[in-house]
């Protein structure tokens, strides 16, 4: 005996519930399962799919608008080069090196050095933000050529308004003592 038209569609949306829970917690999700396997799904429960198939949409949607939300650029700085970047300098010369970025509602101070490898220690740039801006999201800093504009390394800063980090050439992906390479600072 099959199950009432209104019993499928209770256990139809009870899924459908589930899965879009399933999808605010793991936004990857939605690669991992095409639209395909979620109509066979929804067919072995005895329901026609196709009165679901716009809800459903809608539902796959709005979550990959929300996964895209979190990867949207909020704000881009102007592109900083500090002095004395890509010029051989001994590793006791270079002072370390400051700018503010401004915004319409605040300012994002930004301070790096860096040394060239010595012995076992390789080469370095420490890098130190303070954000006193109302945006929240996440702090990320691409290091671009300043000739070429070729991007060289995009390294995610944090969520934290303020903190510090340390890069090695090898996590960047390039020399900071010996390459040319400026400074762009998102948020996203």
């Amino acid at each position: 005996m099959s199950q009432p038209s209104h019993e499928k569609d209770h256990q139809a949306m009870a899924w459908l519930e589930q899965f879009s829970r399933q999808i605010d917690d793991d936004p990857d999700m939605l690669e991992a399962l095409p639209i395909a396997e979620i109509r066979v799904e929804l067919q072995a429960l005895g329901v026609n799919v196709e009165g679901f198939h716009t809800r459903l949409a809608k539902t796959l949607r709005s979550a990959k608008l929300k996964q895209t939300a979190n990867t949207l650029i909020q704000w881009i700085s102007p592109i900083w080069q500090p002095q004395w970047v890509g010029q051989f300098v001994g590793a006791g010369d270079i002072p370390e090196q400051t700018h503010t970025f401004r915004l319409e509602h605040g300012a994002i101070d930004i301070s790096c050095s860096w040394k060239p490898q010595s012995g076992d220690t390789p080469a370095y740039l420490e890098l130190s933000w303070k954000a006193d801006i109302v945006m929240e999201g996440e702090f990320w800093c691409r290091f671009i050529h300043p000739d070429t504009r070729v991007v060289l390394a995009d390294v995610l800063l944090g969520t934290s308004k303020e903190g510090g980090k340390y890069f090695t050439h090898q996590e960047l992906g390039f020399d900071p003592s010996q390459e040319a390479w400026s400074i762009v600072i998102l948020v996203k």
